[in-house]
């Protein structure tokens, strides 16, 4: 288990395994800054009440698999910064489809 900003696991997903499991405290408005855990995929556990984020008051946003799929995607367009894979990320929760930057 790991706990980081959700900013910090947008922008290094590769850092956690594929089956990993990401928690946050709200889902209305995400930012960067937000506190957020990392729970390894537990099948004996619902992902969507894990005791671990439900004792800390989170709730299941995302797998890690779909972040790394986000990152390499929008690696493979451009050299992003911090703020690209962001803007990545927002779009994909927003439209469940990967952002297209146009050259």
């Amino acid at each position: 288990m790991w706990t980081s900003t959700l900013g910090e696991v947008v922008c290094s997903p590769l850092t956690y395994p594929d089956n990993a499991l990401v928690y946050v405290a709200g889902r209305t408005s995400l930012s960067p800054t937000d506190p957020s855990l990392i729970i390894p995929e537990d099948l004996g556990f619902d992902m969507m009440t894990h005791p671990e984020a439900v004792q800390r008051g989170m709730m299941y946003l995302v797998l890690v698999q779909t972040l790394h799929a986000i990152f390499e995607n929008a690696t493979a367009q451009k050299s992003c910064t911090s703020e690209d894979h962001w803007s990545a990320f927002a779009y994909y929760m927003e439209n469940d489809a990967f952002i297209q930057w146009s050259e």
